[in-house]
């Protein structure tokens, strides 16, 4: 994600989209859940299934749902 424009550390320098906006949280969730679809269906032809398995986990809470969660302890 780092390699379309999320903010962190990037192993390969410069994103692509170098002198644009980087993309936003949304874009980049639609792009990480477009590639993890893409893997799980690699996985299931066949290719790289020890991926497929770590992929398909249940998700991790989101931050909406680590709020919600602890809003409901306090």
């Amino acid at each position: 994600m780092g390699i379309v424009g999320a903010e962190g550390r990037m192993p390969l320098g410069e994103p692509w989209r170098v002198g644009k906006r980087p993309y936003g949280r949304s874009a980049l969730s639609t792009a990480a859940a477009c590639l993890k679809g893409f893997y799980l269906h690699q996985s299931s032809l066949g290719i790289n299934g020890e991926l497929g398995k770590k992929l398909d986990m249940s998700r991790l809470p989101s931050r909406v749902d680590r709020r919600r969660s602890f809003l409901g302890h306090v």
